[in-house]
Order: C-alpha cells, then structure tokens, then sequence
C-alpha cells in the first residue's frame, strides 16, 4: 500500500512540474508591443565627407514600431521611420523629410535581468527618399537595405519601458543616388542612428516556472515509476469480499421511504423535512437501516453505519415522531445512506 501511494504521488508530481514548465498558451494581445522613438541619423555617403566628419551629416528622425514576442526569447516586428532632414551640411532633399523607411524584423532576447533588458534585432527593408540630392540633380529614389539595432532597455512599470536604441543601416542596391550597384555590405553605404523612446506592452507576459529539469532527471524519475508499477503487478490483488447483513423480516411487508445521505466518513444529518412529514403523516413502525461503503475496518463501518442510524432517529424524535417507533439495524453496502422502511 505504502508503494502504491508513494508512485500515486511521483505521478501527480510529474504532473505538477510538466505543468510549471509547460509555457502558458498566449492570448492574440498576449507578449504585443508598440514603441514610439526620436533620435539622429548619420548618412555616411561620400557626398557628406564620408568618415572624416561624421557630424557633418546628422539628421533627425522618429520610429514606430510593433511587435509580438512568440517565445520569451524570439519576436518579430515591423518597423518605421521617417527622416527629418533639417541641419546636415548639404541639403540631401528639398523636402524636410528626406526619406521613409520600412523592415520587418527579427528580434532575439539576449539578456533579460530584473528591470534590465538587451535585444538584437536585424531585418530587411525598403527605403524611398524623396526628391534625393545628388551633382545636383533631383529625384526620388528606392533602394533595399538591412537594419541592426541593440535595444537597451528599462522596465519603469510592468507596462512601460524606457529604450536606447543605437543602430546600423547597409543600403544593398544605391549607395550613390542615381547609380545602380550590385547588393553588397558596404560602410561607405551605410548610416548609423540613435534612437531614445519608449515601449508599451499589451496583454501578459509569459509564465515560467523557476526550473526547467533535464533530460537526465526526467529519466531518472521514469526509471522508479516503472519500478514500483512493476512491483505493484507482480503483487496478488487483494478483494475483500463483505457480506450484506439483510434482515429478512425488517424488509417483509415494508414501505421504502425517502433515503437519508451521508457525505463520506460523516455521520452528519442534513435537511430531512420531507421524510419528516411523510412519517408524521402515516402510523406503524420506522426501521432505520444505518449504512456504509464496505471499504475500511470493519469495526469503523459498523460503528459509523450506528450512528447515522441514530442520528436521523434523534432527528425524527427531536421534530416530535415517538420514538417508541422507531427502531434501527445496520448493514454495510455502498449506498452511504440511512435507508428508512415503513412497516405496520
């Protein structure tokens, strides 16, 4: 028996911790986010002296991003920004706004501590600068390009964090306005950012338990179960086999009248005021067959089947039955119940 109980509870604890590490099936809006940006932009193309002044070609620009994380370490997001071109050394647009960007990202937790939080992200995109600068001539051009950028990030509220966000931009197609180049991962054709804003996150987060246990470990645990569960087969099944005492003459010539029930192990009466009336309403005598379910010792099964005998008895006698009619027996059977039987 202790055997049996003790694999009952390493299942129910492989149950239990299958269950902690199981993550929690997210809602649509569940791990969502959306983050609003502002920071600068350094378009580094021979037309603003390359490298030797990168000053020279600072802009500004705003982001809106959204995004989902799909596992507590992966998420994707689309992204935009749109250019503000309003102090570099050479105007590379007529327009204040010089470009607009798209790129779908892939983003990967790489650290995530307390309040403290660092995430890589890298996609592609596409660019459009408006009535582009270059000797001289304007028009619009579209290029594709790749986005990198490390969020550093700080969790202000469970909701709200505050990001830095630096980046690295490589235009594949145009380096040179107006020129078509093969795709390639070029500095001269790439421009840098910084970014400052802030996040905010809709639903929940994921729900993980504390620790994960491995392979090794779950096999382990697999190994003893299987154990006893063959120690268990290789014992006989006990059946106990219990004899329902059935008063013969307690049962002749009787009316069967409402049951009164029992929780298990209880000897405790409940509302009876139906049974109440119909014994008040009719003469002769009430046998009270007191019973139980026939697991356990039998001296506790005979000792509760008496009393709950008793007790619907007492109640009878307390709501004014005589109690000169009523008698009781027991018997044990597995209907929990004090059977009532009316006879003349």
């Amino acid at each position: 028996m202790k055997k049996f109980i003790l694999m009952f509870a390493l299942l129910l604890g492989m149950a239990v911790n299958m269950t902690a590490q199981t993550i929690v099936k997210p809602a649509t809006f569940d791990n969502t986010y959306v983050s609003v940006r502002y920071g600068v932009t350094a378009l580094m193309h021979p037309g603003c002296n390359g490298f030797k002044n990168f000053a020279h070609s600072l802009a500004g620009q705003s982001e809106l991003q959204f995004g989902k994380y799909i596992t507590p370490k992966f998420g994707v997001a689309l992204d935009g920004t749109l250019g503000w071109d309003t102090y570099s050394c050479e105007k590379m647009s007529k327009n204040v706004v010089p470009f607009v960007s798209v790129a779908a990202l892939a983003k990967y937790r790489v650290v995530d501590f307390n309040r403290f939080g660092v995430v890589a992200v890298a996609g592609p995109g596409w660019i459009h600068a408006f009535d582009a600068n270059y000797n001289s001539e304007h028009f619009d051009q579209n290029g594709i390009f790749t986005k990198f950028q490390l969020e550093f990030s700080y969790k202000v509220t469970d909701r709200v964090i505050v990001d830095v966000v630096p980046e690295l931009n490589y235009n594949f197609t145009s380096g040179k306005f107006g020129h078509n180049h093969q795709p390639t991962f070029d500095a001269r054709n790439a421009w840098y950012g910084l970014n400052v804003g802030l996040t905010y996150k809709f639903g929940n987060d994921f729900q993980l338990c504390d620790k994960l246990y491995t392979a090794a470990e779950w096999n382990a645990l697999n190994e003893e179960v299987n154990n006893l569960r063959a120690e268990l087969a290789k014992k006989p099944k006990e059946v106990k086999v219990v004899e329902t005492k059935v008063v013969k003459e307690t049962v002749k010539d009787a009316t069967f009248l409402p049951s009164v029930t029992f929780e298990r192990g209880s000897a405790v009466v409940g509302s009876i005021d139906d049974l109440i009336k119909v014994v008040k309403a009719t003469t002769g005598t009430v046998t009270l067959v007191g019973s139980t379910s026939p697991e356990g010792p039998e001296e506790l099964n005979a000792d509760l089947a008496t009393a709950r005998a008793n007790a619907v008895k007492k109640a009878l006698v307390k709501a004014g039955v005589s109690a000169d009619r009523i008698k009781t027996v027991t018997t044990y059977d597995a209907q929990r119940a004090v059977q009532v039987l009316l006879s003349k």
